[in-house]
């Protein structure tokens, strides 16, 4: 098969599909639209509280580490 070929019946499947999606679409756009952003929103709200819990987490060990490199230090002088 040619390359011009499948390029086109790709191109024509996606069409089809998109066209598809659209027709048989259970939500309009705006609809869909806000209730992705609001997803999103949820998700980065989420992510977020995660990362400062796993800071508070590296900070916590951080901090004995450092403590038991200082009490190893004085043991060495």
């Amino acid at each position: 098969m040619k390359k011009s070929g499948v390029l086109g019946n790709l191109l024509l499947v996606f069409g089809l599909g998109v066209l598809l999606g659209v027709l048989f679409a259970p939500r309009r756009g705006e609809e869909t639209r806000k209730m992705i952003a609001e997803k999103m929103e949820d998700t980065c709200g989420l992510t977020c509280a995660n990362m400062v819990d796993r800071a508070a987490v590296l900070k916590s060990r951080a901090c004995e580490y450092i403590d038991d490199l200082k009490e190893r230090m004085e043991e060495v002088d």
